[in-house]
């Protein structure tokens, strides 16, 4: 009779294990549960630079810039071979087939204090003119983002949900700078993982919601300026098709148009008034603050957590710079 107890008991034990295993182990990797690809990893040149970052990995490359030999999949214009923008130690960019891999690590950045990234760019229209700016379109397959399972979880249309790594942004300087960075975003797409929550399981992936932030003033960072706009959904492993035209309407309106995977999405960027003190009177002035050029840059921007892995083709960028 002991016996039989004892072995109840054990078997009761082993089932609550079993589901406690079951929510412990719910991690980013586990949930996604990625395939690992097979890549071919190109021969790189660049310049190193010293690093002492413990999560670089040994034999890596450890330049910020660098260009791809051989056959550059990510090509914007042959006349002038764009270099890869490598914020991320851990991983290089490499390519698959006619495909670039943009692969990132969260907290890989040996560079400086900002998100990890491997990024590339257009050229810029310099200029703040009608009819000039920057068109793009290329093809995207989204097979991981940055994702913790225990914080923030299917909170993606507030700031304080860190999940989630853009894919490509349109950039843009302005007059009068007062407040942000000095290469500005006007509005990035980021992709956020959508899960449902299942009773004595681990939650089920169900695909990556694609959303726009875009700024409400110039400047704007996050939720100060800021503001997070739902477009579409994709499926994981999906490839879809990615358009981006950033340019000046009339010689003051600069405009954001986007197409990603069949929706539309148009955007006016704002033209915010600002103080501004005179240097020359040392008095307090109104200036509007008006975009003065145009850029776009792809490839795969932020992981705060876990790693990221998106993949582009078929890139292509004309530029319009008219004097």
């Amino acid at each position: 009779m002991k016996n039989t107890l004892n072995l109840k008991t054990l078997r009761k034990a082993a089932c609550i294990f079993a589901v406690a295993g079951l929510f412990s182990c719910s991690t980013e990797e586990q949930l996604e549960n990625v395939e690992q690809l097979d890549v071919e990893t190109s021969a790189l040149s660049g310049k190193k630079v010293k690093t002492t970052d413990k999560n670089c990995r040994k034999g890596f490359h450890e330049a910020q810039f660098y260009v791809p030999k051989g056959t550059d999949h990510n090509r914007l214009d042959s006349k002038n071979d764009k270099e890869v923008d490598d914020r991320s130690c851990h991983y290089n960019y490499t390519q698959k087939g006619t495909a670039g891999i943009y692969r990132l690590k969260a907290k890989t950045n040996h560079i400086d204090n900002n998100e990890t990234r491997i990024e590339r760019a257009t050229k810029r229209a310099g200029k703040r003119k009608k009819g000039n700016g920057v068109t793009f379109s290329g093809y995207c397959t989204i097979n991981r983002v940055g994702f913790q399972a225990k914080k923030h979880f299917n909170t993606r249309t507030k700031f304080s949900d860190n999940n989630g790594t853009y894919f490509i942004q349109a950039k843009g300087t302005h007059d009068h700078k007062t407040i942000g960075s000095k290469d500005p975003a006007i509005l990035l797409l980021i992709a956020k993982p959508v899960y449902k929550k299942q009773k004595n399981q681990a939650p089920k992936f169900l695909h990556f919601e694609i959303l726009s932030e875009q700024i409400t003033k110039r400047g704007g960072e996050s939720s100060d300026g800021r503001e997070l706009v739902v477009l579409t959904t994709v499926k994981k492993g999906e490839r879809f098709k990615v358009e981006m035209k950033n340019f000046f309407k009339t010689d003051k309106d600069q405009y954001v148009e986007i197409k990603v995977a069949g929706k539309t999405h148009n955007f006016k960027v704002p033209n915010t008034v600002a103080t501004i003190k005179n240097k020359k009177t040392n008095k307090k002035e109104k200036k509007t603050q008006f975009g003065n050029q145009a850029k776009i840059r792809f490839g795969a921007y932020r992981c705060k957590y876990g790693e990221a892995e998106i993949l582009w083709d078929t890139v292509k960028a004309t530029i319009v710079n008219k004097q």
